[in-house]
């Protein structure tokens, strides 16, 4: 089998069954209380710190108000590769957990 062009983030996807379709739609920005923390690789919530892989932090840095879910997916897949509907899925996900918001 070969690997994903990608690392997958194992511990910030949630489950399928959370993910809404269309959940990332606008421009998409950290959710309040959140911030990226590049040197600790994890993002920084209220709930304390959470690990992300290269891919997660890159699209999270990427989550600042001035892209829409297409920009931030046509940028990372440059850099990484990866499948559209897996950067929607991951991208639904983060909203969906709260740790990303849309404008």
């Amino acid at each position: 089998m070969q690997a994903p062009p990608y690392p997958k983030a194992p511990s910030i996807v949630p489950p399928m069954q959370d993910f809404e379709p269309g959940a990332a739609r606008g421009l998409l920005r950290l959710a309040q209380g959140y911030k990226v923390i590049a040197a600790k690789r994890s993002l920084s919530g209220p709930g304390g710190m959470i690990p992300v892989n290269e891919l997660g932090l890159a699209i999270l840095n990427l989550c600042n108000g001035t892209l829409d879910a297409q920009g931030i997916e046509s940028r990372v897949r440059g850099q990484f590769g990866g499948s559209t509907q897996d950067l929607e899925e991951f991208i639904g996900a983060l909203k969906t957990r709260g740790w990303i918001s849309c404008d």
